[in-house]
């Protein structure tokens, strides 16, 4: 899968790059443009891009999340002029998919619904 996204990826119509901005992070930044907590810099992007996966999925669009460009990053930064505070974290490929979205595989189980009142007894004490 790696392969066929790293041949296809040029034929894409849009490429969303998501970047972190290490001057803005304070604390969990060094400083010397490292990260002393890359955990916590990585969770202030991350809920971003899969609500982007999930908001284009509802769209009927085709993403996915990709580190293909640490190979090239160089390039990539050259090519948007990306200050050295801004790290290119994930690119999303962006565009409608080549076939049919069937459902979604994963279904739920009624072992997977809590129900509310389950969630009160459990918290009650």
């Amino acid at each position: 899968m790696r392969r066929e996204l790293a041949r296809t990826i040029g034929d894409v119509p849009v490429l969303v790059v998501c970047c972190l901005d290490h001057a803005r992070l304070g604390a969990i930044a060094d400083g010397l443009g490292g990260l002393r907590s890359p955990a916590a810099a990585y969770a202030s992007i991350l809920p971003a891009v899969q609500n982007l996966l999930l908001a284009a999925r509802a769209l009927g669009l085709g993403t996915t999340l990709t580190t293909l460009h640490r190979a090239f990053e160089a390039e990539l930064r050259a090519l948007l002029a990306l200050p050295a505070t801004i790290e290119p974290v994930v690119i999303v490929p962006l565009g409608w998919p080549a076939d049919r979205f069937g459902p979604t595989r994963r279904r739920a189980s009624p072992r997977s619904r809590i129900s509310i009142a389950g969630a009160r007894r459990s918290h009650a004490g």
